[in-house]
C-alpha cells in the first residue's frame, strides 16, 4: 500500500514523502524488527527512486517505537539502508524528548537533513512557538549556520489548538516575524 502512496505522491508533484522506521512489536526481538524495517525502507526507497520522490525519515518518541527514537538510531538506519532516496528529517519534539539539539543533528547528518517538524515543545507536545520551552531564535541560528534550505513543517497537533486552529497558525507565524 505504501508503494501506491509513493506513486500517488509523485503524481501530485510531491518531491518528498515522510516516513518513520515503524515500531516493531513490543514482544518481539528488537533486532528482528530493526532488520525488517531496514529492508522495507530500502524497498520503499527503490520505489521512491523510480518515481522521483525522496523519503524523509523522522525519529519518533520511545512510546511510539523501539527503533529510530534518537539521532544515533537515525544515523544507523540511514547507513544500513544506504539509499540516496532516503534522507533524514528532524522532529524537534522527538529530538527534545531524546535530549538532543538541532546542532547535534546537523553536525552528524548535515546535508542529509532535508525536512523538519519545526515545533515548540516542553519537550513533549507539538506546540505553537512560544507555548513551549525551545529557543526559537537559537534553533533558527543553527539552521542558518548549517545552510539548511529544507522545509519547516508545522506539526501543531496539541488538543488545545483544535477549537481555533487558524488562530494557532497565526500566532505561530507571528513568532517567526522578529
Amino acid at each position: 500500500y505504501f508503494s501506491n502512496g509513493i506513486r500517488l505522491a509523485a503524481e501530485l508533484g510531491c518531491e518528498y514523502m515522510e516516513v518513520n522506521s515503524g515500531w516493531g512489536y513490543w514482544n518481539e526481538d528488537k533486532q528482528e524488527a530493526w532488520k525488517r524495517s531496514a529492508e522495507m525502507l530500502h524497498r520503499l526507497a527503490e520505489v521512491a527512486r523510480e518515481n522521483n520522490v525522496t523519503l524523509v525519515m523522522e525519529s519518533i518518541r520511545p512510546e511510539e517505537s523501539q527503533l529510530v527514537i534518537d539521532l544515533p538510531a537515525a544515523q544507523r538506519m540511514l547507513r544500513e539502508v544506504d539509499h540516496p532516496n532516503l534522507k533524514a528529517m528532524v522532529d524537534t519534539c522527538a529530538m527534545g524528548v531524546a535530549g538532543e539539539t538541532p546542532r547535534q543533528w546537523f553536525e552528524t547528518l548535515g546535508k542529509d537533513i532535508v525536512h523538519t517538524h519545526f515545533i515548540d515543545g516542553r519537550p513533549y507536545a507539538h506546540l505553537v512557538w512560544g507555548d513551549g520551552l525551545y529557543p526559537l531564535e537559537k534553533y533558527l541560528n543553527v539552521l542558518n549556520e548549517f545552510g539548511y534550505e529544507g522545509l519547516l513543517g508545522q506539526e501543531i497537533t496539541d488538543g488545545r489548538y483544535f477549537d481555533d486552529p487558524a488562530a494557532a497558525d497565526a500566532r505561530n507565524f507571528q513568532a517567526f516575524e522578529p
